[in-house]
């Protein structure tokens, strides 16, 4: 009998604004580790909640998170 595949997925949160190299290394890391990776998105709402202004709108971060190779699902 064959083992069981083992399908993990990975999931991790955040603003994203002016993505840089710290943040692809800690999803190219995470997607090392799981079969799926998704990434929970904050929206500018949230982000001036925070008392923080994004640089790029919300639609101009998830576009860049799409085109990532690490990342499978942006919610």
């Amino acid at each position: 009998m064959a083992a069981a595949s083992t399908r993990l997925i990975g999931y991790t949160v955040g603003t994203f604004d002016f993505a840089h190299g710290g943040d692809f290394a800690l999803l190219r890391n995470m997607k090392q580790r799981c079969s799926m990776l998704i990434v929970g998105l904050a929206t500018d709402e949230l982000v001036k909640r925070q008392n923080r202004t994004p640089f790029l709108d919300f639609w101009q971060r998830k576009a860049v998170l799409e085109h990532c190779k690490y990342v499978d699902q942006v919610v």
